[in-house]
């Protein structure tokens, strides 16, 4: 962490300026909606309403663990996003999920695997394979 010496031998870094009567530092780290390391595919309850912020930072990860993503929504509360995420071993296989955000909840609307691999495109098909493990929300 930084801070600046003022010439009275004073000290000022990101835990003590504050802004609309929270610090900065409070600011800049967000708070936590939700957060769960193993992830969810079903609705999430988040811990206060996106009504109340700026923006939100979606973490998410598909179900092989192999990639973790992230995404930022501005002004989230009534919106709809899609989620992506893939995997590149044996097979091809593109991972999407799309999410509607309003109030305290996050909903999927679809979320599924489908294989891209030349010769079976779309014979694999699975479900619930996007999972989000954590929300941040932000007002900046």
């Amino acid at each position: 962490m930084k801070s600046v010496k003022f010439k009275n031998e004073t000290y000022l870094d990101s835990t003590s300026i504050v802004h609309g009567r929270k610090k900065l530092s409070d600011l800049l780290e967000g708070t936590t909606l939700y957060d769960n390391s193993s992830g969810t595919t079903g609705t999430i309850t988040l811990n206060e309403s996106v009504a109340n912020f700026q923006r939100i930072k979606i973490e998410y990860k598909n179900i092989r663990n192999s990639f973790y993503n992230t995404i930022e929504i501005f002004n989230p509360n009534g919106k709809s996003s899609v989620l992506f995420s893939h995997y590149n071993g044996t097979y091809q296989y593109l991972y999407t999920a799309e999410i509607s955000i309003s109030g305290t909840s996050i909903t999927f609307n679809y979320n599924q695997r489908v294989n891209m691999t030349n010769g079976d495109v779309g014979s694999d098909i699975s479900t619930d394979v996007v999972l989000i493990t954590k929300v941040i929300g932000f007002n900046y």
